[in-house]
């Protein structure tokens, strides 16, 4: 679901992703950086009312493409995304490869595909696309709050249940 809070400016746009209790930024600002300015601007967003977004881990980001298209592996209605440099299309993530604590992992939304790239300038930064957790409850059932009791809420009722009651923490390293 794209919530659209200024309707005329896109920037305070933010999807809902109800199967993963995660906001989505809807659009980013097409700047590159490097894996500390990607935080930090992360950081510093404020979109919906909201001042807790960061970077996703590998796991979320790569929660939101899909796979079957090509060119781009994202939903463009879910996602304002333009691949205007048809060779850079990666966007950074908080996991960082056990094996080189130096470098980050990135997906390309051109390919679907999953890369590292140095953490400090030296190599072209990439770009960020900002996430943030939503905070759920199974009081009746409806755990993603969209009204209704139906097949998206059970996934998060079982990580409550199953996970000390809980909302799970994101994920800091894949291995």
């Amino acid at each position: 679901e794209v919530v659209k809070p200024d309707p005329g400016d896109p920037t305070t746009w933010y999807t809902i992703d109800y199967s993963t209790a995660l906001m989505w930024q809807h659009v980013n600002d097409r700047a590159r950086r490097t894996w500390p300015g990607a935080h930090a601007y992360a950081a510093g967003l404020r979109i919906g009312g909201f001042s807790d977004w960061r970077v996703p881990n590998l796991t979320e980001l790569l929660s939101i493409l899909d796979f079957p298209r090509e060119r781009p592996t994202f939903d463009g209605n879910a996602f304002g995304i333009a691949l205007e440099e048809p060779w850079y299309h990666t966007f950074w993530t908080s996991t960082t490869p056990p094996s080189n604590r130096s470098e980050a992992f990135v997906v390309s939304f051109k390919y679907g595909t999953i890369h590292y790239s140095p953490k400090e300038p030296g190599y072209l930064p990439d770009f960020v696309r900002a996430v943030r957790s939503i905070e759920t409850g199974p009081a009746n059932g409806d755990v993603n709050a969209d009204g209704e009791i139906d097949s998206s809420d059970p996934i998060r009722l079982l990580i409550y249940l199953f996970g000390s009651g809980q909302t799970p923490a994101p994920l800091k390293h894949v291995i």
